[in-house]
């Protein structure tokens, strides 16, 4: 159980920081284009 819900938030931030990469990425693309 305690394994269980200490993954829980590691996969939350882990997703998190996929978001801002994601993110920060399609900016950089996009100004680099214009």
């Amino acid at each position: 159980l305690i394994v269980e819900e200490s993954e829980l938030p590691i996969k939350s931030i882990e997703v998190q920081l996929l978001r801002v990469e994601t993110c920060g990425c399609a900016e950089g693309f996009s100004r680099d284009c214009n």
